[in-house]
């Protein structure tokens, strides 16, 4: 059987096809293209469709455009196999945090902190028997970039990226260094305190906003696309569960 997953962020989707025999990633379009995109994933003939979103809207047009006859499986807090949640309000947790969470204790198996840059920076914590433990959430370098912008009268709007420099000479360079240096220096920080706390914790990290920013940070390893190995882990889950139903 083959899987069409798609993770719908607040600013991107992805697309991949999963089978056993591995994944084929096929694009990255801005999240506002999702109602013209879908006749272009529709066009991928796949058993069933797995989805990590964090958009309502997105999900209500992808469920009234996909034919009845291919299932729709929303990634939830009550669908999440294998991880168990230890927090106050699950319903609430990001279903892109949960299925990252998954994919790398699912390859460490044993705890793991998660680092996700996107919109929004989220750390995820999964403990040694596999309970999701909580984490937190830090704005993204353009979440930030533009919330300076918006709330000052004089901060243009500025795209982040590598600056080595700590002082900036002018204020676009300040704005590069302050942003750029913060994120850094709040990541190491949250991860040392969490290594405080358990020493043998593996740190994962994930996502296109991290990518100029994972040789700064002490990672132990980085996965572009660890989200569509979660996601195949619950496509192999329903299956699983599908061929054990009389």
């Amino acid at each position: 059987m083959s899987s069409l997953l798609l993770d719908i962020g607040n600013s991107f989707v992805e697309a991949a096809i999963w089978t056993p025999d591995g994944l084929t990633i096929l694009k990255r379009f801005p999240t506002a293209q999702l109602q013209e995109k879908l006749a272009y994933l529709s066009e991928h003939n796949t058993d069933q469709i797995i989805v990590s979103s964090v958009v309502p809207t997105a999900d209500i047009m992808l469920r009234d455009h996909v034919a009845h006859n291919t299932p729709i499986h929303l990634i939830t807090w009550q669908t999440i196999p294998t991880l168990t949640l230890n927090i106050t309000a699950p319903e609430q947790v990001g279903a892109d945090r949960l299925v990252n969470a998954l994919a790398a204790y699912h390859h460490v198996k044993d705890s793991v902190l998660v680092i996700d840059c996107g919109t929004a920076t989220t750390c995820c914590y999964v403990d040694q028997t596999g309970t999701y433990q909580g984490g937190a959430i830090f704005p993204g370098l353009g979440l930030a970039s533009q919330a300076l912008h918006d709330h000052t009268a004089k901060i243009p709007l500025v795209f982040v990226q590598a600056r080595e420099e700590l002082l900036g000479k002018n204020t676009i360079d300040a704005v590069q260094s302050g942003l750029y240096h913060s994120c850094i220096f709040a990541l190491n920080g949250f991860i040392s305190a969490i290594k405080k706390q358990d020493p043998s914790v593996t740190i994962v990290g994930t996502g296109k906003g991290l990518e100029f920013l994972k040789d700064k940070l002490d990672l132990d390893y980085f996965d572009t696309h660890l989200i569509f190995q979660g996601l195949g882990i619950c496509a192999e889950a329903l299956i699983n569960a599908q061929r054990k139903t009389p």
